[in-house]
């Protein structure tokens, strides 16, 4: 079962009962990369106009063979 998680209940380090910092806003261009690794997509680079990079690392359960 896959699951989002949404970007107000994600913390980096810190108190987890600390509320997550307001961002400043960006302005709308931002860029997305799929990160490959031997044919298949792995992660996904999501840069901010502002610089601001975040990866989302993909983690797939192993096919079952029969």
């Amino acid at each position: 079962m896959s699951s989002i998680i949404k970007n107000h209940l994600v913390r980096l380090g810190g108190d987890p009962s600390t509320p997550a910092p307001a961002r400043a806003s960006c302005s709308p261009a931002k860029e997305v990369r799929l990160l490959r690794a031997d044919g298949t997509v792995r992660a996904i680079e999501l840069r901010c106009s502002c610089g601001e990079v975040t990866v989302l690392e993909l983690e797939f359960e192993p096919k079952e063979t029969r």
